[in-house]
């Protein structure tokens, strides 16, 4: 990762080309005597390599969602579990609390 500075408008975190991203972090706006623009850390990448990496990156966030909606079934289950063991706790108790 390189410190880089440029006077475009705004700068974008990523801007993808045809061969080369380019992720940009710490975008601050420098107004000097000698220089009126950005400053940021810039990072160069292959777009096939970033590509790559938000493939990668993509197939963990559903790994992730599947994970979630296994345990977000079994609390569902557990609540409705103990739902029915504290309506049968009811019953035995003659319907009241």
């Amino acid at each position: 990762m390189t410190k880089t500075r440029g006077t475009m408008k705004k700068v974008p975190n990523v801007e993808v080309n045809v061969d080369t991203v380019y992720i940009r972090s710490n975008i601050t706006k420098v107004e000097e005597e000698d220089f009126k623009g950005w400053e940021y850390d810039e990072e160069q990448m292959p777009l096939n390599k970033y590509l790559e990496m938000v493939n990668n990156l993509g197939q963990e966030l559903a790994q992730e969602r599947l994970k979630n909606t296994k345990k977000d079934i079994v609390i569902n289950n557990l609540g409705q579990e103990i739902s029915k063991l504290k309506l049968e706790i009811i019953q035995l108790k003659g319907g009241s609390y």
